[in-house]
């Protein structure tokens, strides 16, 4: 039985490469590519005035589709979780918003720590929350 050439060996090595590097490239962009384009929506800070009934909350979107931001969702220790609506808060790509939001006394009333979450949407992507940010809570 005769051996394969030096040559023809290297020759299949170098296209087994090559297919294999399209490959991983190919899987590494599809990847990346789903990952961007899904919608990444934080919020940055939160702060809460008690004395002027406001609650003031920096968010981001740091993802590549654009999205509506639908509410704020407090979290008190002492009570159930209150959802404040936004109405139609648009927000870009790479933009930052910081919503000025009314509080009632109670919302946060009797709390030892607050959290929020902001609900958004996102065309093909359905809704989804935030990451829950502690508030910092200013009387």
């Amino acid at each position: 039985m005769k051996a394969l050439s030096p040559i023809v060996s290297a020759v299949i090595l170098i296209v087994a490469a090559i297919i294999g590097g399209t490959l991983a490239y190919q899987y590494f962009i599809s990847t990346m590519t789903s990952m961007v384009s899904k919608p990444n929506v934080v919020v940055d800070e939160a702060l809460a005035y008690t004395v002027l009934n406001k609650m003031f909350v920096k968010v981001s979107n740091m993802g590549m589709t654009p999205v509506k931001l639908d509410s704020i969702v407090v979290y008190c220790d002492a009570s159930a979780p209150q959802r404040l609506a936004l109405g139609s808060v648009e927000l870009r790509p790479g933009k930052s918003v910081t919503l000025n939001v009314t509080i009632d006394g109670q919302t946060i009333a009797g709390c030892s720590r607050v959290f929020v979450s902001v609900t958004y949407s996102a065309p093909n992507f359905g809704s989804d929350s935030t990451r829950p940010v502690e508030v910092i809570v200013v009387s």
